[in-house]
């Protein structure tokens, strides 16, 4: 019997019935009557290193073990400060972008280089052209400390993450109402125009008024605080040589997720005019966003049309938030 079946069950696989074993038939034709027991755990982790080992190109991984871990946040933060410390240029102390070496090793960054005539700060020997690729690498994906570390941000960053330190709640700021010189953390600004600045303060998405006396034939400047979507807005205006521009700011605690922009509009019975200007972070230069493209410019033709109207213009803002 045991012969009939062994070639009854080779002849259904010819391929097979070169390199089945006795044991291999017998096991085959116990899965096709028994069912299949389910391992217990011990025996399912055994199989599995079993399957890994014969596959080379597999790791085994190693069983998982409770890690004890002796060092405070703040000893893990000092270490990590040593170790950024020995990725900076030796020249600008910064962290090395480009980085290049001399020929004893010192790492310079690129512009470094080209500032000090390709000559090693440290020993004053050559810098090569040579970009140590390894090192570049495990620069740009070393942890830094936020540079406001000291005042209070515990946030971990790659090197070349420059949006975090932009945007960081602790980073330093001003409040901009003439004649108050506060600053501090961006984070506290808040806190600042409450306690100080509070009957000066818009908190409205949207704000309407008639403009009894308008006039744009004196040079003069304001300062508007907004408050609207849990956002701190300045809203500039300047008067100049018979235009009056306007442009806005606003005060992140973190990187951006959604934009803003700010519709204005005057209008009379007469006269309607109405522009969208974008609204960009504190981090903008000051004085780039009176640029055409970044404010909002009232035509000088229709402010002089507006400065004889003496029945009033309307004039209104709406803040405009819409996702990235």
């Amino acid at each position: 019997i045991r012969d009939f079946l062994l070639v009854k069950v080779c002849c259904e696989d010819k391929e097979e019935e070169q390199n089945m074993s006795y044991g291999k038939v017998k096991n085959k034709l116990k899965d096709k009557t028994t069912p299949i027991n389910k391992p217990t755990s011990a025996e399912s982790e055994q199989n599995v290193l079993a399957e890994k080992v014969k596959d080379k190109n597999t790791p085994i991984s190693k069983a998982s073990s409770a890690v004890n871990i002796e060092y405070s946040c703040t000893e893990l933060f000092e270490a990590l400060k040593y170790i950024h410390s020995a990725a900076e240029c030796c020249s600008c102390h910064k962290p090395l972008r480009s980085a290049r070496v001399c020929l004893n090793g010192h790492g310079v960054c690129l512009a470094c280089k080209t500032r000090s005539n390709r000559m090693c700060p440290i020993c004053k020997v050559s810098v090569t052209d040579v970009k140590p690729v390894m090192l570049d690498q495990i620069i740009k994906r070393l942890p830094r400390i936020c540079k406001f570390f000291q005042k209070g941000c515990e946030s971990l960053v790659l090197v070349n993450d420059n949006d975090h330190e932009t945007f960081c709640r602790y980073r330093q700021t001003e409040c901009r109402i003439p004649q108050c010189g506060w600053r501090g953390v961006a984070g506290k600004l808040l806190q600042h125009l409450e306690s100080v600045h509070a009957k000066d303060l818009v908190r409205s998405t949207s704000e309407s008024k008639i403009l009894m006396s308008f006039n744009t034939k004196m040079n003069r400047e304001g300062l508007c605080v907004i408050i609207a979507y849990n956002n701190i807005f300045w809203q500039h205006v300047r008067v100049r040589a018979g235009r009056l521009v306007q442009f806005y700011q606003y005060v992140p605690l973190e990187k951006p997720k959604e934009k803003f922009a700010v519709m204005v509009t005057f209008h009379t019975p007469e006269t309607n005019y109405s522009s969208t200007t974008p609204v960009h972070s504190d981090a903008f230069d000051f004085y780039s966003l009176f640029k055409d493209k970044e404010s909002f410019h009232l035509p000088k033709k229709i402010a002089l049309s507006f400065n004889q109207f003496h029945s009033g213009v309307h004039y209104s803002t709406e803040i405009i938030k819409k996702p990235l």
